[in-house]
């Protein structure tokens, strides 16, 4: 028996049986309808495998999609879940209790036109969004997610510039409600972006008027070798390195004013950094910050900061500069223009290495109390440094030992030549304005500078063990405020230089003052100069310096007292025609001999004053000319004065040369006479004793002869003739008597001899008169003329003087080979006298 169905059971069982068939048919269409827009927009090949619509429960599952092009465009899908509430539509608010989606494969390229590709999928370029029309309608739409959940997602996105890869293993977040926009809606993110990890945990309220989050982010060893190319252009051919952070963090977003704010803590970590920008590579083993800081309106960071294990070198290989450790401690910034350090720490470093070893070692540096104010000060406490070591050399060629390492930057500066931009006048402004201070400088421990020329012959080489300087209360706001400093060094194992005194450091026509101390400076090794520059070998020598200098408005005042030891100085060309014999007037090894004193030290006070403000050259130069003179000068000056007894003339600031100033009193004798007088005897006394003194002098005697030497000769001469004359006469009268008379007549003319006598006696007064009267009248004989003299008897008059000067100094202990005598002169002049002259 057929049963009959009511309508009203036919039509539900039609409902029953066409909901699951819409159901069915709707979710096919709806997968054949998204196949074929998969297909239309670049993946023929895409697949949906399930779709399912629940609209009861609102629930929509779909997965196993399937599409892509190739191996660089792949699209997939593994399962995707949604759960929707209705009853919240009725508040005008769409509400997802849940939405789960994982196994996610994508590929997101950019090409050159700009043009975003998601799997293939070419999507058109976004257009510029249009003003909506105000909606008036009443209460916008809310939208809210009970919980999102993702997992297994991969993404590669590609440009024409990186590669990255996004593998996000897990992501949730909850409670995320329009309508409620102060709750907080917690998150966890566990991902990884090029094997590089990262995790974030914390709650955010994105809907709120400020929006905020806050949580911890965690970042373990992400590579950076991925961003290189965005690099190039800034001339970086290679990047490399990890980063990883471990912060909490506090962001908070003002919507309608658009600030941003952030607060922060926790730990970067930088290691494995290497930078390679022809010509140099940078290397960084670990770099840390540890600390806190915030982004408000000025961008605050405290902590500490340490860099370990830096290098840089060349491409080549060589070796530029290596840092065991940097350590910033105590970091306050508030601000790009108010940045400080409490401590900054430098271990191990060096430079410049050769093959000979490296330029420049430092064991330690230390700078306290460091501090940018303004963007306009730079104030520091205290600097110092601890132990450093540097090793210069100079090849064949003059090339300094580390050049070669910085050839290849002097290749890669060539780019333009033009002159550089000019300075904007704010930069400028600021530059000019920028100041800095220092509260003290120091450099201590086993400091050392050593220097190798082979450039010269002999080659140099000096070494300098001890460096310790402390300068304080720099200041280039307080020009005219001195800075103290204390110097001390010793070198070459005995050479010790001690300076201490004070500066105006930034002024421009300076103040100061120095005491300056040299002890045992060996000067033997400079001859490898000074054969170069002025001519001249440095045999021997040890100088001592003492002096007190002032500096009073950029003009030096000082004395300087020198002190020479055993210094022996030769010309290298036999002439010794140099600047130096022109400007002393006699050859520098004569002054040099002269000065010396029996210990063959030489000892020197010699007053210096010169501006160091010369238009013309530095403060450098113009100290050096200023010693150069004061010290010709001050030779010239010393070897007069010390000769001065032998009356050396000192012409009272006239131009003279020094062979003009050392004219030395000659020895004078009567005319006619080779014996010394006893002031003669005085005289040479002064002068044995100033020889004794100074045995590396040697002096010339020549021996004068004049006319009156010769009238004296003449004279004598005429009468030892006129008595040979007389004589002669009286022997032949009386040899003419004896021959005319015999015995007896002998005897009487003896007694009419004798009567004629005694009438003569009585008649010669009665005829005295008579006789003068007669001789009055009568006229006197011509005197005979006097006889000539040989000028060798005055040669030989002139050669007894010296021979005599010379038996007399040697008596009185000076070697006879320091008495040098010259060949006789004889002089005519009316003024010249007898003498022995005196010369060096």
């Amino acid at each position: 028996m057929k049963m009959k169905l009511k309508r009203s059971h036919k039509a539900l069982i039609a409902i029953v049986v066409a909901i699951p068939l819409s159901l069915i048919a709707l979710s096919t269409g709806v997968k054949l309808a998204g196949e074929s827009w998969l297909h239309k927009h670049g993946n023929p090949e895409a697949k949906i495998g399930d779709f399912f619509f629940n609209p009861f429960t609102g629930r929509v599952e779909f997965g196993k999609i399937v599409g892509g092009r190739g191996e660089n465009q792949r699209l997939s899908l593994f399962r995707a879940e949604v759960d929707l509430e209705y009853w919240p539509l009725f508040k005008k608010r769409i509400f997802l209790k849940e939405v789960k989606v994982s196994g996610i494969t994508l590929n997101v390229e950019q090409n050159e036109a700009g043009e975003l590709i998601f799997g293939g999928i070419s999507l058109p370029t976004p257009q510029e969004p249009q003003d909506a029309p105000a909606d008036d309608s009443g209460e916008p739409w809310g939208f809210g997610v009970g919980s999102i959940v993702l997992e297994d997602i991969d993404i590669t996105y590609r440009d024409p510039s990186i590669s990255a890869n996004v593998d996000l293993k897990s992501a949730e977040v909850s409670s995320l409600e329009t309508w409620t926009p102060l709750a907080e809606s917690p998150y966890s993110v566990l991902l990884s972006l090029n094997g590089g990890e990262f995790e974030l945990d914390g709650k955010v309220r994105p809907f709120a008027e400020e929006v905020t989050a806050k949580g911890d982010l965690t970042i373990d060893q992400l590579p950076l070798a991925w961003i290189t190319p965005i690099l190039k252009d800034s001339g970086i051919s290679s990047f490399d390195g990890a980063l990883s952070l471990d912060i909490s963090h506090d962001i908070a977003f003002m919507k309608e004013a658009g600030t941003l704010t952030a607060d922060y803590k926790g730990e970067v970590d930088l290691s494995g950094l290497k930078v390679e920008r022809n010509p140099a590579i940078v290397s960084l083993g670990a770099a840390k910050w540890a600390g806190s800081g915030g982004l408000n309106e000025l961008i605050t960071l405290k902590g500490v900061i340490s860099l370990g294990d830096f290098s840089a070198s060349t491409v080549e290989g060589g070796e530029l500069l290596t840092l065991n450790a940097l350590t910033l401690n105590d970091l306050s910034m508030d601000g790009p223009e108010k940045i400080s350090f409490g401590e900054l720490l430098v271990k191990g470093l060096s430079a410049l290495k050769t093959p000979s070893g490296e330029t420049f070692t430092l064991n330690e540096a230390l700078i306290n109390d460091l501090s940018l104010v303004d963007s306009s000060r730079l104030e520091v406490g205290r600097a110092a440094l601890d132990t450093f070591a540097v090793n210069l050399s100079r090849n064949k060629d003059g090339q300094l030992s580390f050049a070669e390492l910085l050839k290849p930057f002097e290749a890669s500066d060539g780019g333009s030549e033009g002159e550089a931009a000019p300075q904007s006048a704010q930069a400028a402004s600021k530059s000019n304005n920028f100041s800095y201070s220092i509260g003290e400088v120091e450099l201590k421990g086993d400091n050392s500078f050593t220097f190798k020329d082979d450039s010269v012959s002999p080659n140099y080489k000096s070494n300098i063990e001890e460096i310790l300087l402390t300068v304080s209360e720099i200041d280039s706001s307080k020009i005219e405020h001195p800075s103290p400093f204390d110097l001390h060094i010793a070198t070459d194992r005995y050479g010790k230089i001690d300076g201490a005194g004070e500066w105006t450091l930034f002024k421009e026509k300076p103040n100061g003052s120095l005491k300056l101390k040299i002890d045992s400076l060996n000067l033997a090794p400079l001859t490898s100069y000074s054969q170069r520059h002025i001519g001249y070998r440095l045999d021997s020598g040890v100088l001592g310096v003492n002096t007190e200098a002032t500096v009073d408005e950029g003009v030096l005042k000082t004395v300087a007292y020198i002190d020479l030891k055993r210094f022996e100085m030769s010309s290298l060309t036999p002439e010794q025609k140099d600047e130096y014999t022109e400007e002393l007037g006699v050859p520098v090894t004569l002054i040099i001999s002269l000065l010396k004193d029996k210990d063959e030290n030489i000892s020197l006070e010699i007053p210096m004053e010169g501006d160091l403000d010369s238009p013309d050259v530095g403060i450098g130069p113009t100290v050096a000319i200023v010693v150069k003179k004061a010290i010709l000068s001050g030779a010239k000056m010393a070897a007069i004065n010390y000769f001065s007894p032998l009356g050396a003339l000192s012409l009272a600031g006239k131009a003279f040369d020094l062979l003009t100033a050392l004219s030395f009193d000659p020895i004078i004798y009567a005319d006619g006479d080779p014996q010394l007088s006893e002031e003669a005897k005085a005289h040479l006394d002064t002068v044995a004793a100033l020889m004794d003194d100074r045995p590396g002098v040697s002096l010339r005697f020549m021996g004068v002869a004049t006319e009156s030497d010769r009238l004296v000769f003449a004279k004598a001469e005429a009468e030892r003739l006129a008595e040979e004359r007389a004589k002669a006469a009286a022997a032949e009268e009386k040899m003419e008597s004896t021959t005319d008379s015999g015995d007896v007549e002998k005897v009487d003319s003896v007694n009419v001899e004798s009567v004629d006598t005694k009438s003569n006696e009585i008649g010669a007064s009665g005829g005295a008169e008579e006789e003068a009267a007669q001789a009055e009248s009568a006229p006197e004989p011509a005197a005979p003329p006097l006889p000539e003299i040989d000028n060798e008897v005055l040669y030989e008059l002139a050669r007894t003087r010296s021979s005599r000067v010379k038996d007399y100094l040697t008596s009185k202990g000076i070697a006879q080979e320091r008495i040098i005598e010259m060949s006789p002169l004889i002089k005519s002049g009316e003024s010249d006298l007898p003498a022995v002259e005196i010369s060096l």
